[in-house]
């Protein structure tokens, strides 16, 4: 097979690409512990996660990265090195659970070897691994189309999840990104990949996360026992969703940088207050928004979990942002899928259930097609179910009953 000077130029990068990561780890643990880290205990675990990034660097090929990934915690910013090192410590309440019921084993073929490849993948890239577990998850899978399989790890039947506490917290809603945006404004779509395996779970949990994986590998073993447990932040974890999306914001935070900054994408000049009442109201502009030096909302970048979204006045201006978020996010450590990138567009697709669409004149928003095929089909429904009812005793729609009349005791 021919290769083309396109694909020479990629290998030559990420092999640069890798080399550099290798002599940022390189020069971290130096400057920590000292030329002599690999004596020092604490330099030698270091070691161990270091190398875990590596090979998981050096298996990535130019679009993806095949052996999984993990944050490269030294690159990140000081107050949260820690956090992405060793992951977020979780709240526990009551004794953790010691459930150690066995998986059934599937009666299908064809499902057990769906399910074999989807352990191995998690195994493969070091997601899972072998140790002392005191209790085990369940897991069951579901179909996803109509070739592949979706697994589901159930920790509430363990009883973990009712053992963990997990602050609150708020996502974005349609508001939080079409407050940012003006006639004009350019929007671009991008994906993180293995958004919650990407991330360490803290090892206070992992011997309670275990996954009995025997009757899908007992035959390469020939064991009758085997367990491993997990090291990420798995799905179905109830402090799963606040540790990710949390350590995330905090990469974002080195992605916008230094907001003074004239050639960051992400700068801003002013704060302005467009307040209802006041004499430069202006009802097509939000109420509090972030202006640049050239009096448009300045550029900025909106998370929905795993889903990015820049905005900026201008096509180039979003590449930039978009670029900037890409490439310090991959990093960091954070995957990015290239793949699933849909580029800057003023009718861009759905985002937090909502799409919105910017021109010359005004800034539209309108639901999904298919939410509102679903509302339809929904209200079809309930009115269908209202013409089968007895009609409604008439008393309960006089004022009299409904307390119009100024009455407490009808009230």
């Amino acid at each position: 097979m021919t290769t083309s000077s396109l694909d020479t130029l990629q290998t030559a990068m990420l092999s640069y690409w890798m080399k550099r990561v290798s002599c940022c780890l390189q020069w971290h643990l130096r400057t920590k512990f000292g030329s002599q880290f690999y004596n020092n205990l604490e330099g030698i675990q270091e070691c161990a996660i270091g190398q875990d990034c590596l090979r998981q660097a050096c298996s990535a090929d130019w679009w993806e990265w095949r052996a999984g990934s993990t944050v490269f915690y030294w690159r990140w910013p000081t107050y949260a090195l820690e956090l992405a090192r060793d992951g977020q410590p979780v709240w526990t309440r009551g004794n953790l659970p010691a459930d150690k019921r066995p998986k059934r084993i599937e009666p299908s073929a064809d499902i057990r070897h769906q399910v074999r490849a989807k352990l191995q993948n998690i195994r493969d890239k070091g997601y899972v691994r072998t140790g002392k577990v005191s209790s085990l998850t369940n897991y069951f899978c579901v179909p996803k189309g109509d070739r592949d399989i979706r697994m589901v790890y159930n920790t509430m039947k363990s009883g973990l999840n009712e053992c963990l506490w997990a602050p609150a917290f708020s996502l974005p809603s349609p508001e939080s990104f079409t407050d940012n945006l003006e006639k004009g404004s350019w929007m671009m779509d991008m994906d993180l990949g293995e958004m919650f395996l990407n991330f360490p779970l803290h090892e206070q949990l992992w011997p309670y996360c275990g996954i009995d994986i025997c009757p899908f590998f007992q035959e390469d073993t020939g064991s009758s026992t085997l367990w491993v447990w997990w090291e990420r932040c798995m799905m179905g974890l109830r402090s799963s969703p606040y540790v990710t999306i949390k350590t995330l914001l905090l990469g974002c935070e080195a992605v916008v940088g230094d907001w003074t900054a004239l050639d960051n994408p992400y700068h801003w000049a002013s704060v302005v207050q467009n307040l209802l009442g006041a004499d430069t109201y202006d009802p097509t502009m939000p109420w509090v928004y972030k202006m640049n030096s050239n009096s448009r909302i300045a550029g900025t970048i909106k998370i929905y979990v795993d889903d990015l979204r820049p905005i900026a006045e201008s096509k180039g201006e979003c590449w930039r942002l978009g670029h900037r978020a890409a490439t310090l996010l991959q990093a960091l450590g954070i995957q990015v899928s290239a793949r699933k990138t849909r580029p800057p567009s003023q009718t861009p697709g759905a985002w937090a259930g909502t799409v919105a669409v910017t021109g010359c004149q005004v800034v539209g928003v309108h639901v999904e097609q298919d939410k509102w095929d679903k509302a339809k089909a929904l209200l079809a429904t309930l009115l269908s179910e209202l013409q089968t009812e007895p009609t409604l005793d008439r008393k309960f729609l006089e004022p009299n009953h409904c307390g119009l009349n100024g009455s407490a005791g009808d009230a």
